[in-house]
């Protein structure tokens, strides 16, 4: 049976409800696994996600990105596919891009920043936002977070950079990221995304050691005069892959572990 879907006046054939959620995240996200599908609509049947991207495929919407990294099938938007989203989405703002020409090392950080997202929106109970790097332009002639995230909570809006760090670079380069967040505070730039208050900074690092010596790091600059008084966590990826309810983040000054949201 054809599906006639109605949305901000444009109808949509032949594509479910489902599907098109499937289309806004790989527009959101760039990339994604089946995994990360079936998990952010939150299906148990995996042979259902996989009906709905073959059909997606087949209909030209999606397709497979030609690398594996060990993990099943990655899949990303068509330029067909983005036209669609573009007509679902007609005022959103977020970046939308096609995976075209990137590299091993990006495909990996897109994946671990999905992965990231798709595990706080698991454990959340309110609404979790995402923007992603591409769309924080402004932000990124001073500072360069891999996205920007809001977590409403009841009546509480809590807001956040997340800063995914692969452990390539020496401390010197660290420590200069971290003071741009610094200047980007005094330069109230921010407040064209996040009037009320400086998001929260938290940064995902791969190892316990490097964790512990990006914390001594922050406490290290929290002790000059001229440093902004910005809230940082520190946790791992693995971390979060075992339970973002738990108190995993390490704050500067702070003797004890604190939640990421």
């Amino acid at each position: 049976m054809e599906v006639l879907m109605k949305r901000s006046n444009v109808y949509i054939h032949n594509v479910t409800p489902e599907q098109q959620k499937i289309l806004c995240w790989l527009a959101l996200f760039t990339i994604l696994t089946k995994k990360h599908m079936q998990k952010l609509l939150r299906h148990k049947d995996h042979k259902w996600v996989s009906v709905c991207i073959s059909r997606l495929q087949a209909d030209g919407y999606v397709k497979e990105v030609p690398f594996t990294f060990g993990r099943t099938k990655i899949f990303a938007l068509s330029t067909k596919g983005m036209l669609l989203v573009k007509r679902i989405n007609t005022t959103d703002t977020q970046h939308k891009q096609i995976a075209k020409n990137i590299s091993f090392a990006q495909i990996d950080r897109f994946l671990c920043i999905a992965d990231v997202y798709v595990q706080l929106n698991e454990n959340s109970k309110d609404t979790l936002s995402f923007i992603a790097k591409a769309n924080l332009s402004r932000e990124s002639k001073i500072i360069t977070p891999d996205a920007y995230l809001t977590y409403t909570e009841s009546t509480r809006i809590k807001t956040y950079f997340l800063e995914l760090d692969r452990e390539t670079q020496s401390m010197n380069p660290m420590e200069k990221k971290l003071e741009r967040y610094s200047q980007y505070f005094y330069s109230k730039q921010w407040k064209r995304i996040t009037p009320d208050h400086f998001p929260a900074v938290c940064i995902i690092c791969f190892t316990q050691e490097r964790k512990r010596n990006l914390m001594n790091l922050a406490e290290d600059l929290f002790n000059t005069s001229h440093f902004a008084p910005i809230v940082f966590k520190f946790t791992t990826l693995d971390e979060i892959n075992n339970g973002t309810q738990k108190d995993i983040c390490l704050v500067p000054f702070e003797k004890k572990l604190y939640p990421i949201l």
